[in-house]
């Protein structure tokens, strides 16, 4: 019973320790961009084309400061967004030129969840720079072959922090594959976003 205790009055002395050595600040993230995919193909078809169009996010990000340090601070973010691109592949030069006989043309929405990590580093005043990644799950989507389920960018940030609201830059390299079919062999997400952070809660 008393080593109950002991371990009791331990663990309440952590959970203080470590609420004391940090602040949180929680708010709504949006963020939307352009891109283009990075792709490989079966077959050397006088078209390939994988336009991407753009995408959009929102979600809740939970920033943690540590008290003991003034100038680095984290970022989670768990969002919920959607992506449009279009996609063509032609047969032969002759296709090409008279605009018909694709093989596969059309356009793709896919929807998706996030759960991103980023650790960022103050530089001056309200300028901050971060880097982290972003698992990412594709749930529903207009032609499931198109797609794979998950896929994981690296994520680089420049951000200015205004008080009320945090204005980014974001770079989002993809690592993995995240388009494969019967026409592409592999394809990765390159993405331009500008993000807001709101925070409600300092």
């Amino acid at each position: 019973m008393k080593q109950l205790i002991v371990l009791c009055g331990l663990l309440c002395c952590a959970i203080t320790f470590t609420h004391a050595q940090r602040t949180l600040q929680s708010g709504i993230m949006i963020e939307g961009g352009v891109g283009h995919t990075s792709a490989q193909y079966f077959y050397s078809f006088p078209l390939n084309d994988i336009d991407y169009k753009a995408s959009v996010a929102v979600g809740y990000q939970f920033r943690i400061r540590p008290i003991l340090s003034k100038h680095f601070f984290i970022d989670v973010n768990p969002m919920i967004g959607v992506r449009f691109q279009s996609s063509k592949y032609a047969y032969s030069d002759v296709d090409y030129y008279n605009g018909w006989g694709f093989l596969h043309t059309g356009g793709r929405t896919f929807y998706h969840l996030s759960l991103g990590g980023m650790a960022n580093c103050s530089l001056w005043k309200g300028l901050n720079i971060g880097v982290g990644v972003e698992p990412t799950y594709v749930f529903a989507q207009e032609e499931k072959e198109t797609n794979l389920k998950f896929h994981l960018p690296l994520v680089g940030k420049l951000g200015y922090d205004f008080g009320p609201v945090e204005v980014a830059v974001k770079y989002k390299h993809g690592l993995t594959n995240a388009i494969k079919n019967s026409f592409v062999k592999s394809g990765k997400f390159r993405e331009w976003q500008l993000s807001l952070f709101v925070p409600l809660f300092r």
